[in-house]
Order: structure tokens, then sequence, then C-alpha cells
């Protein structure tokens, strides 16, 4: 799952790309943004995705299995992608855009890369974007860019640790802050016993030492 930028295809790799639609909609926001004049046929675009969205969180609201979710989403997705695809062809046919405005820059993209961005329609677990794993990227993007300013190697081996703990709660759905407190206030039994002390078991086992 990446966008379709040609540094991500690996053509030696036995893989099956899956494109991330977020791009191809932002390719529309964009444009809508920039321009006043079309905001009416990017707003259709941007509506009909929005749908696909829809259809997805209500797949992740009911739990369902992969293949469930595949059922799912070409029962409920399938005919708006269709739909999407006819409007943009039509908006080419009838010359409505102009192959190098942004409007139709976006819809070519769409148009480019077609099978990896509709692959959730025909694999089971097929992700339809890969906004989550970006939103990581851009926290170690900016931790980069901090580092510029770190003094001593040991400041930056610090803040490197740090900023692991930091995303280790996240991903556990913990409180960093509360967390890295708690390391803090009870720092003799972290070092005597580390593995009590993870993201995702402190809290039960502080009880332990405080009850003990």
């Amino acid at each position: 799952m990446s966008d379709a930028h040609a540094c991500n295809n690996v053509k030696k790799a036995s893989t099956t790309d899956c494109l991330c639609i977020t791009h191809g909609r932002r390719n529309f926001k964009d444009a809508e943004s920039d321009h006043k004049h079309i905001t009416e046929e990017c707003n259709y675009a941007i509506y009909l995705l929005g749908k696909i969205y829809h259809y997805e969180n209500i797949a992740v609201s009911r739990k369902l299995t992969d293949e469930e979710r595949l059922c799912f989403h070409q029962k409920k997705s399938g005919p708006v992608v269709k739909k999407l695809r006819r409007w943009m062809l039509r908006m080419f046919y009838l010359r409505k855009v102009e192959p190098n405005d942004p409007n139709g820059l976006a819809i070519q993209y769409m148009l480019n890369h077609w099978e990896g961005l509709t692959q959730f329609l025909r694999i089971p677990g097929a992700p339809i974007d890969n906004t989550e794993c970006e939103r990581l990227i851009k926290r170690a993007i900016l931790h980069r860019k901090n580092s510029l300013f770190f003094k001593t190697a040991l400041g930056a081996y610090v803040a490197d640790i740090t900023m692991s703990l930091i995303q280790t709660c996240l991903g556990a759905n913990k409180n960093p802050f509360e967390y890295l407190v708690a390391l803090h206030r009870n720092k003799k039994d972290v070092f005597k016993n580390p593995e009590n002390f993870l993201p995702w078991n402190y809290e039960a086992n502080l009880a332990g030492y405080h009850s003990a």
C-alpha cells in the first residue's frame, strides 16, 4: 500500500500494488481550493469518494472479516466506483475539462492508477488508503528535523528512545505523558523488571507494585 509515486513501484517484487485513495481525493481537493471555478466538478468526485469511506467506516464498525468486508464493498462501493469512472471518462469525452488543468490532472491520476486504487474491490483485506502509516512517517520526519538542533550524540540518542516510547504508547492507545511519568516515578522497579513496564501492560503491573 502506497501512493502512486514511481519510487514506490518495485517491479521485481512479487507483490500486488494497492494504491491510496486519499491521494486521489487530495488532488481533487487541491484543485477545488486553487481554482474556484471548477468547484462543482471537484465536489462531485469528492462526494463519491466520500461514500466509499462511509462504507469503509460501516465495515469497520461492524468488525467484518476480510471476506465479509470484500463482499460488502463489492455490493455497496462497487456501484459508486463504476459511477465515478463513468463520470471521469465523460468529463474528458465531452471536453468539460482539459487534460492539463487541475481537475483534468486529478482525473488522469485516478484513471492511470485505477487498478491499484480499486484493489479493495478484489482482494480480501486490501486497505483503501495508507493514511495511518503516513501519519507515523510524518512524526518521524518531524523528529528528524528537530534532530538538527541536538548538541550531542547522547542527546539525540535519548530523544530517539523517547520518540520510540511515545509512538509505542500511541500504538497501544495509551497516554504517552502518563506513561513517561509512571516510568520516572517507578524507575527503580523499571530497572529491575523492565518487562513489567511496557506501554500495554504497565498499568496492570503498577497496581500490583502498589498493593505489595
